[in-house]
């Protein structure tokens, strides 16, 4: 392990097999967290690889707690890296309530911030969902309401050893971009947003080696989402082989729109912003950027005509039918939670 570390402190690339070998230690605590800062930081410095995401994707997945969808159904997940700083809204988990209820089954995989104020699960515990409930209960939430949400912490035990050390530095690492990867129930489908185009590129080319049948990889202004001010910039993995384009908010048929520069906004006030949106009283802007995005999310489902995605997830977040749904499920959630 001693040489590996010093291999990075000299700024040398790792094989998929010293990556393995520092997550497995990491994963069964034979690590200290100095050590797991130095290698964070060391990485950082020198820039990662695709062997070495693909290094830590197999690390996790030999001990992660995977996810079993009980019926043989088609279903995707739709996730940011982090780590674009933007303080706004929870998109990816907004359109992931949009998409369920368009009947497309969604297994969202959440944590807990860490580079931003309100990550997918603070979101959710602010609605009294809690996205670490047992395996069982998410199976049966997800076979009533079509989605789900799985902690990554709770199916992870690498990134549940590296949350303090992530939280004190407070920075990007590389765990931002294997995340999105390392879903529990590992969805052919996917919706991966990453915060710059470069990182964007890698990410792409790291996919082709895994086993997805269609993923949108998708970056607009620096962002892990789709915008209504910018060019959105995707490339599409297909059984392996990419293909990049360009999308403009007119291909959703959505007007273009000014930038709109964010303040930094509290988890209360995101969760109350959101609360006004899912009861079909957000603004338009705030509707439609959750719209093109939930649009990305059932093209890959094979709905191709962007348009009609977009109008559709309009017609469902203007109902006020997403604030019903998530009451639904935190009733669900807190009934089993009394009767355990």
């Amino acid at each position: 392990m001693k040489t590996i570390i010093q291999k990075l402190y000299k700024k040398k690339n790792l094989q998929i097999s010293e990556m393995y070998k520092i997550i497995s230690y990491i994963g069964k605590k034979k690590i200290s967290n100095i050590e797991i800062s130095s290698i964070i930081t060391a990485i950082k410095i020198k820039g990662l690889t695709k062997e070495e995401i693909l290094g830590t994707i197999k690390a996790c997945l030999k001990m992660i707690n995977k996810f079993h969808v009980l019926k043989k159904e088609l279903y995707a997940d739709i996730v940011g890296t982090g780590g674009d700083y933007n303080q706004g809204i929870n998109i990816s988990t907004s359109s992931a309530l949009v998409a369920s209820l368009l009947g497309f089954k969604i297994i969202k995989h959440c944590n807990e911030s860490v580079t931003s104020i309100s990550g997918s699960s603070n979101i959710l515990e602010m609605f009294n969902i809690n996205s670490k409930m047992s395996k069982k209960l998410s199976q049966k939430i997800l076979e009533k309401f079509n989605i789900c949400f799985l902690h990554a912490q709770k199916y992870n035990p690498v990134y549940k050893n590296v949350k303090k050390v992530r939280s004190q530095l407070k920075t990007r690492t590389f765990f931002n971009l294997t995340g999105p990867l390392l879903n529990p129930s590992q969805p052919k489908l996917s919706v991966i947003g990453v915060y710059s185009k470069k990182k964007m590129i890698l990410l792409s080319n790291t996919i082709r080696s895994l086993n997805y049948k269609n993923v949108l990889v998708i970056n607009s202004d620096h962002t892990d989402e789709a915008t209504l001010h910018d060019i959105t910039y995707v490339t599409q993995i297909r059984k392996k082989k990419a293909q990049s384009y360009i999308l403009t908010p007119e291909d959703f048929g959505i007007k273009w729109k000014k930038k709109n520069i964010l303040k930094k906004q509290s988890l209360n006030k995101n969760f109350l912003t959101l609360k006004k949106i899912f009861k079909g009283k957000g603004t338009t802007e705030q509707n439609e950027i959750i719209a093109i995005n939930t649009a990305l999310l059932l093209f890959i489902f094979g709905k191709k005509n962007l348009k009609k995605n977009t109008q559709n997830s309009l017609d469902i977040i203007k109902s006020g039918k997403i604030y019903k749904l998530i009451k639904k499920i935190s009733k669900i959630g807190s009934l089993c939670k009394k009767q355990s």
